[in-house]
């Protein structure tokens, strides 16, 4: 199976001048020239470089940063609240820990740094989509 990025790869790779050119047999019979194995790697390694870092310029806000679905920003959110949970001071592991919203994704709250804190499951479950201050008042 090709997969896109070797595809991509080796379209992007054509179209550079550093490429050589063989008169090999053609690689998965797309025709001939071929390229060269180390032209193509090489090429390779630009474009997903290019594709993976930010373009200048484009910065990136606090709050349009997804601290929920990523891991290693997720271990930011237990760090900043010393693995302990808001609601109960439980001390939780990196295992046990979970987090909650203060406004819900419901009531168009996102996945920021604010709106993020560690809870134990058991307060996470009983808090769910009601507000933080109508939660503490049932306690």
């Amino acid at each position: 199976m090709i997969f896109p990025d070797v595809i991509i790869c080796l379209i992007f790779a054509s179209g550079t001048s550093s490429t050589s050119v063989s008169s090999d047999p053609p690689i998965f019979g797309f025709g001939s020239p071929t390229l060269r194995t180390s032209g193509a790697k090489n090429a390779c390694r630009e474009f997903r470089a290019g594709r993976t870092t930010p373009e200048t310029g484009s910065e990136v806000s606090e709050s349009e940063i997804d601290y929920y679905n990523v891991r290693d920003n997720r271990l930011k959110i237990y760090e900043r609240d010393g693995y302990k949970c808001r609601y109960c001071d439980k001390q939780l592991t990196r295992f046990t820990a979970t987090l909650d919203h203060v406004k819900a994704i419901a009531e168009s709250g996102g996945n920021g740094f604010e709106n993020l804190i560690t809870a134990c499951l058991e307060c996470n479950s009983r808090k769910n989509k009601r507000r933080v201050g109508d939660f503490l008042a049932e306690r």
